[in-house]
This record gives structure tokens, C-alpha cells and sequence, in this order.
């Protein structure tokens, strides 16, 4: 049974890396107004608490707020990175609470549906795969 687990886990992982790809290429065939800016959204909106308020640990990664995290919540965490129109609760989002959502957060939160990492804390001791 944990060998099939493992294995879900990883075929998991690489449709991720797939999907992340196909976004990847959509994003890079749009016209960017500005080249030279980062791709970045950064975190402070006028609707949403700043970076200073805490955000509910247990919370985090649920991008869509909608009670789990899943593939579904990469899928919105990656459309906001690459400027894409996106409804997801930004804070949920920055997993390695950093103040911004980057591809860090896609590949972090991508990392524990595929079930490589058990939670947020200490992100800066993660490994992390090389996907180029």
C-alpha cells in the first residue's frame, strides 16, 4: 500500500512538473510590458492584511481557500506568478513567508501535495529537486 502511495506521489508530481511547464511556455509567449521587472506579485494590497499581520499557519499553501491543499492551489499559485488573472487569498500563498509569491512558493507547495515535504516550517532546509 505505501508502494502505491509513493508511486501516486510521484506520478503526482511529475504531471506537476508537466502543468508547470505548459504554464511556463503559455507565460513566456504573453507580452510583457516590461521585461526587466521580476516576475513577482508582491504580497501588500489594499484588501488584504499586510505582510506584518499574522497569517494562520495552518493555513498555509491553501491558496484558494478552500480547506486543502491540492494540485488545484499550485495550478492558481502559479497563474499569479506568471501575471495571469488568479482569486487566491495572497498570504496562503506565500508559503516561505518571504513577502512576495515567486516560483519558490509553486515549487514549495508542488513539494508537499507530491508529499516530499510534510509542512512549511523551515523551508530553508529544504532540498530542493532540480526541475530544468
Amino acid at each position: 500500500m505505501r508502494k502505491i502511495q509513493k508511486l501516486m506521489a510521484l506520478v503526482v508530481a511529475v504531471a506537476l512538473v508537466a502543468a508547470c511547464a505548459a504554464v511556463s511556455a503559455f507565460a513566456l509567449n504573453q507580452t510583457v510590458e516590461s521585461p526587466e521587472s521580476p516576475i513577482e506579485t508582491p504580497i501588500e494590497t489594499p484588501d488584504e492584511p499586510s505582510i506584518e499581520t499574522p497569517v494562520d499557519l495552518s493555513k498555509l499553501g491553501d491558496a484558494n481557500n478552500d480547506g486543502k491543499v491540492t494540485v488545484s492551489d499550485v495550478m492558481e499559485i502559479r497563474k499569479t506568478v506568471a501575471e495571469l488573472d488568479a482569486n487566491i487569498v495572497l498570504e496562503y500563498a506565500d508559503v516561505n513567508r518571504d513577502g512576495k509569491v515567486t516560483v519558490a512558493d509553486v515549487m514549495y507547495v508542488r513539494m508537499y501535495v507530491a508529499e516530499l515535504i510534510d509542512s512549511f516550517e523551515n523551508l530553508g532546509n529544504v532540498e530542493t529537486p532540480d526541475v530544468a
